[in-house]
């Protein structure tokens, strides 16, 4: 999927607000951990995967999908009312 070409899905917002509000302890938070964990198969051999995150990561994808085209589908409503297709 291609870049939006304004920053005004979630995951831009997320990397935003970590940016503009740095962890007191200097560790960057990665929203992508355990994403990247599942495509590469790298570091612990089982990561628990809670529900609010799989909900961020579809919320997550829907709203750069609505950036990048948008619309959203009967599918994404169903999950999201907010993602129905604004032509609708």
């Amino acid at each position: 999927m291609p870049e939006p070409s304004e920053p005004i899905h979630l995951f831009a917002i997320l990397k935003r607000a970590g940016a503009e509000n740095p962890a007191t302890d200097g560790r960057k938070v990665d929203f992508n951990f355990v994403a990247t964990w599942m495509k590469h198969d790298s570091g612990a051999d089982v990561v628990e995967i809670e529900e609010w995150m799989v909900t961020m990561w579809l919320n997550r994808a829907i709203s750069k999908y609505r950036t990048v085209y948008g619309s959203g589908t009967a599918e994404m409503a169903a999950l999201f009312p907010w993602a129905k297709d604004v032509n609708s």
